[in-house]
């Protein structure tokens, strides 16, 4: 294996022991986790960019699915358009 040394601020350096003491690994691991990572997500480039964006949501914990109280309510052949007229006529009338 290759060796790689960084200099990291101080600040970064606390950020990252105190991150990789969250997921019980060693600073160098967890660094070669994360390099690892976006190596890798560079070859599987998305298809768009709303595609990059649910990724990076999706592994930051960002998104969550629907519970079945709001997933019941939730009309999906409503379109984005459809839901931003609704609300300004609303905003329009209050």
């Amino acid at each position: 294996m290759t060796t790689l040394t960084l200099d990291l601020p101080p600040e970064l350096y606390q950020s990252l022991e105190t991150e990789a003491n969250r997921h019980k690994q060693t600073p160098a691991i967890l660094v070669q986790n994360i390099l690892q990572d976006h190596l890798h997500s560079l070859k599987k480039k998305p298809t768009s960019d709303r595609a990059e964006i649910e990724r990076v949501l999706a592994k930051t914990g960002a998104v969550a699915e629907l519970g079945p109280t709001l997933a019941a309510l939730a009309d999906p052949t409503i379109s984005l358009e459809e839901v931003s007229a609704a609300l300004s006529r609303f905003q329009t009338l209050h």
